[in-house]
């Protein structure tokens, strides 16, 4: 049984492309929004349903699609606009005929990232958001580690223990309780050799998340399926002989979990 308001981890396809389009109409429209783009059922929104040519209301109903392709009967972008506003992301400001969309700040964030997730080939159906990536409510966040530069870091492979030949500085993090994480986010000036989650049970492969990371506009990995961690490595780079390292300088982590391991 689908809850009602319908909580933001269960929205799919129709969900985003509806605050999508909320935006449209807050950017350009002054928050005014055009009935005829929006999917209705007339028996559940009468007074926001429009006549077709001959007078007619469509009685089509067409579900809302759900994350994981899951079809929710009786609901249509009415009802994704009132999922939203239950979320916090926007508020219904206008009358109930005549409805006016306006963003909050957490909403605002939340859009970035569904812009930033469709320019990078994403889809509205394929999107994920626990949570804004601000280290609030269901992030770990991690701030201020330091300079990761080989003098001053320890030097660990990626299972944690003293490195032999001590070529290759990690910066590691221990979760206290195996943890869901579906992405993560480095601010900083960046040279690593790759990203690791270690998985759990601890015998299995590492999961490389990121490889080869040189910016200085810090880096995010995009969501991912959701992976039961119970650690994350920063891998830098080799030292190559005869040349000097270019050191990361790490200013934040902040690491999205799955929304189901929340307390």
């Amino acid at each position: 049984m689908v809850p009602r308001p319908v909580p933001m981890e269960l929205w799919g396809k129709d969900h985003w492309s509806t605050l999508m389009y909320l935006e449209c109409c807050a950017v350009d429209r002054e928050g005014r929004i055009d009935p005829a783009r929006m999917r209705c059922d007339v028996d559940r929104h009468p007074g926001l349903s429009i006549p077709g040519p001959l007078g007619r209301v469509n009685p089509t109903k067409y579900p809302t699609m759900l994350k994981g392709m899951e079809l929710l009967e009786d609901h249509d972008d009415w009802d994704c606009f009132i999922d939203a506003e239950a979320a916090g992301l926007v508020a219904w400001d206008g009358t109930g005929v005549n409805p006016v969309v306006r963003f909050t700040e957490k909403g605002l964030q939340v859009t970035a990232a569904l812009r930033a997730h469709k320019t990078k080939g994403g889809q509205c159906s394929n999107f994920v958001m626990g949570e804004k990536m601000t280290g609030k409510k269901g992030i770990d966040e991690i701030q201020c580690i330091g300079e990761m530069e080989r003098r001053e870091c320890k030097y660990w492979d990626l299972r944690g223990l003293p490195s032999k030949k001590k070529r290759r500085g990690t910066y590691d993090i221990e979760f206290k309780n195996p943890t869901r994480i579906r992405r993560v986010a480095i601010e900083g000036d960046l040279n690593l050799c790759s990203v690791v989650l270690h998985p759990c049970p601890p015998n299995e492969d590492h999961f490389t998340i990121g490889m080869n990371i040189r910016t200085k506009q810090g880096w995010d990995s995009g969501n991912f399926h959701p992976i039961l961690a119970l650690g994350i490595s920063l891998v830098g780079r080799r030292r190559q002989k005869g040349k000097r390292s270019h050191p990361s300088k790490v200013k934040e982590i902040v690491i999205l979990k799955e929304t189901s391991t929340r307390k």
